[in-house]
């Protein structure tokens, strides 16, 4: 068993396990350890963006996280995730008004690792009874949920969400339509 946090239905309180069937293995995959010794970053709270326990940080989030699964104010209270990475295309994107809005260059093995590093620093700040929704699509779905279980355990899997979008992107008579994220 590897460090961790987070109640399972398995029996391992506390601690990432091993996939029991499977495993997804890729150049570059880092061990756990390595990445809860991530370098938390240094921030500074602005009044501004903090209230209450309310906390909003504006910078990497893999340095947020890091800070994050150090401090013992935050560390297994987290009760709600919602995650919406870019979708490893390849590709920049642009505002509704032309200008950049971002890159999503990150593909392949880059881009698991990149989540998954992610992935196990929110396990840590996740309560018992916290939940994690993860936003993929097609891409890399499949290959997330081998990481997800990976880290969370199998057991602790409820259900893909299926949202169909309503105006169906890069249809081609050739192929499916990309109707659902």
């Amino acid at each position: 068993p590897i460090p961790g946090k987070g109640k399972r239905t398995d029996g391992v309180q506390g601690q990432l396990t091993d996939a029991k069937w499977f495993r997804l293995e890729y150049p570059g995959k880092k061990s756990v350890e390595t990445i809860l010794a991530t370098p938390a970053g240094r921030f500074e709270p602005n009044s501004a963006n903090v209230g209450g326990e309310n906390r909003l940080y504006h910078a990497e989030n893999l340095a947020v996280l890091a800070a994050l699964a150090q401090d013992g104010n935050v560390v297994g209270k987290v009760k709600l995730v919602y995650i919406d990475p870019p979708f490893a295309t390849a590709a920049a994107f642009e505002s509704r008004k032309q200008n950049h809005a971002y890159d999503d260059h990150l593909v392949g093995p880059a881009f698991v690792e990149s989540l998954r590093e992610r992935l196990i620093l929110i396990h840590r700040l996740l309560a018992d009874d916290g939940s994690l929704y993860l936003h993929l699509d097609q891409r890399m779905i499949f290959h997330l949920r081998v990481v997800l279980d990976e880290i969370f355990g199998e057991k602790n899997f409820r259900n893909c969400i299926t949202r169909k979008k309503c105006n169906p992107k890069n249809y081609t008579r050739k192929n499916y339509g990309n109707v659902a994220d």
